[in-house]
């Protein structure tokens, strides 16, 4: 990943990603973040200000191996293991949360830059809902923070 001053949006709280699997370059995406995210990536790597100072400025200069290295090493401290231990494994896990989060499938097919809504659908599929826990979803009243609006109010 290389992640340059210039891809750490600090207004809009995200990061932009090449999409390498396009076979294409050009392609970019951003992915929202946690505000602290951006904060650690501020303090430790002087973004707000090195912003804007050259196009190919990277946060990190390491090789793929090494970032491979290093993400392997807090995983292990993490003590994650096994299939999500790898770059796959923390992708499908992003998109199975945001699933389990309720993101709308279209947003999270542009954020991990799914050339089709059919591969970012597969998501869904681990879910373990039972049909009468998706029913009562369905027709429960939106919660009062809810942008959806109410069927009364609506007539």
């Amino acid at each position: 990943m290389e992640l340059t001053f210039d891809r750490v949006d600090v207004r809009k709280k995200s990061l932009t990603f090449e999409s390498l699997k396009k076979r294409r370059a050009g392609l970019f995406r951003s992915v929202p973040v946690p505000s602290q995210l951006i904060e650690i990536l501020d303090q430790v790597h002087n973004v707000r200000e090195r912003r804007g100072r050259g196009r190919y400025r990277f946060l990190w200069s390491w090789s793929r191996s090494t970032a491979w290295r290093r993400v392997r090493e807090v995983m292990e401290m993490a003590r994650i293991r096994g299939p999500q231990a790898t770059p796959t494994g923390l992708r499908h896990g992003f998109g199975v949360i945001a699933v389990e989060s309720d993101v709308p499938l279209p947003l999270i097919q542009k954020w991990m830059g799914h050339s089709t809504l059919e591969i970012t659908a597969s998501y869904t599929s681990v879910q373990n809902y039972s049909d009468g826990e998706i029913a009562a979803r369905m027709w429960s009243p939106p919660a009062a923070d809810s942008p959806l609006k109410s069927t009364s109010e609506i007539h």
